[in-house]
């Protein structure tokens, strides 16, 4: 082991839901991000996605202070500001279009203006929380933190809201299989979930996805995520790193790093 590969600790002493995610994904994408830092490629839909991110932050931010909801003009002129930057940084288009991105997100902007933000009383945007936690099997204290793009109010309490951008409607069952709304909600004392999620369609569309998260299901968080913890240990002491060839996003349009998994394991990652 080199002085510049991380050791145990800074692998897994600190923990993200994004970095429980990549490891649950695949071992071999968590080696090229977190062992070998390999550079990442800047893809439409994450910059899309990050334009998004920072239309709703400022939005909110300025509700936070005036308690007015800025006009659905400002935001997409917002988003058309934000994607001429983020747009900059994408390498390989592929099927995607810089134009029809920019028409879909002001387009989408507008619609999470109306159908999202102006029912929103925002308490905090982009919000660093960390907890020390427990493996409960093990024992183990671990470090969890995340940064929440959203915590608003509700009726005696709070939501953690998490904005996202796809190119297809979420599914349902994705509240309970994903590390997010255990994690957050953990993070934020608080036992209600949301995703906002806007379609990058020609016609976007928004949905609300909305989950109660039980103390169980927090528990059920850490047990797994315990279970990654050591699994990447193991990975790191024998250097088997195993790609999941299997998995629905194990795909060159979704994983940065698929020259570098077939030259290392060989085969093909789908296109």
């Amino acid at each position: 082991m080199t002085d510049a590969t991380p050791t145990a600790d800074h692998l897994i002493g600190t923990l993200s839901p994004s970095r429980i995610a990549t490891a649950q994904r695949c071992l071999a994408q968590f080696a090229f991000r977190y062992v070998e830092r390999l550079p990442t490629t800047s893809s439409p839909a994450l910059q899309f996605g990050v334009a998004m991110d920072a239309v709703s932050t400022a939005a909110y931010r300025v509700k936070m202070k005036s308690g007015e909801t800025p006009a659905a003009k400002d935001v997409a002129d917002r988003f058309a500001a934000e994607w001429d930057f983020a747009a900059a940084a994408v390498e390989q288009w592929g099927d995607d279009d810089r134009g029809s991105l920019l028409d879909s997100g002001t387009r989408g902007a507008k619609l999470w203006r109306e159908s999202i933000a102006t029912h929103v009383v925002p308490l905090a945007v982009q919000e660093h929380l960390s907890a020390t936690v427990v493996d409960p099997t093990t024992r183990d204290p671990f470090t969890l933190h995340g940064y929440l793009d959203l915590r608003r109010a509700q009726p005696g309490g709070s939501v953690v809201a998490d904005l996202k951008t796809s190119r297809a409607r979420f599914q349902a069952a994705r509240l309970s299989r994903e590390w997010q709304p255990a994690a957050y909600t953990l993070l934020a004392g608080t036992a209600t979930f949301e995703y906002h999620v806007l379609t990058t369609t020609k016609q976007p569309e928004m949905q609300v996805l909305r989950a109660h998260v039980s103390d169980s299901d927090r528990s059920a968080f850490l047990v797994r995520a315990g279970m990654l913890r050591r699994q990447v240990v193991t990975a790191l002491r024998s250097g088997d790193w195993l790609p999941n060839r299997t998995h629905v996003l194990c795909s060159r349009r979704y994983c940065d790093h698929w020259a570098a998994c077939e030259a290392r394991y060989g085969g093909k990652v789908p296109a």
